[in-house]
């Protein structure tokens, strides 16, 4: 289970709150294991992918605003990573309807989950470290 911590804060608050809304939903994926009914547990996982395809799509979009309004000089990069999660939620969805729910599955998800925080904790960090500094340069230059 993924917890917010000090290391998963950008400290852009519009970024930060997205990144708690995708927390929660990547550990619905986890709490799906713990449940015994297995018609409850479909409906879950399908909600749960078909909030994550949605949802991801509207916070890179975020991001990748965020990153071209700022000049973003790794902005390249950071948008080849955001395509990769896309194409690996898709990758996983597809593996769901054919297989359903099955340990391989579980596994993937809790890679996925990995590599995210991963993400989160590296490439977005210093996303927000560079908008940080850029706001507060603009601030300094403004008030020479």
């Amino acid at each position: 289970m993924l917890i917010i911590t000090p290391d998963l804060l950008t400290y852009i608050e519009g970024i930060d709150i997205q990144h708690m809304n995708l927390i929660d939903c990547l550990n619905v994926f986890e709490a799906i294991e713990m449940i015994p009914d297995m018609e409850e547990k479909k409906s879950k996982i399908e909600n749960a992918f078909d909030f994550l395809s949605s949802y991801i799509s509207e916070h890179f979009g975020y991001e990748e605003q965020l990153m071209k309004k700022n000049n973003y000089p790794n902005y390249r990069g950071h948008k080849e990573l955001h395509q990769r999660y896309i194409f690996e939620v898709d990758r996983l969805k597809t593996k769901y309807d054919k297989n359903g729910i099955n340990s391989a599955l579980t596994q993937s998800i809790d890679e996925m989950t990995s590599n995210w925080s991963r993400h989160i904790e590296t490439s977005d960090k210093t996303l927000g470290l560079y908008i940080l500094c850029k706001r507060q340069y603009a601030q300094y230059a403004y008030h020479k």
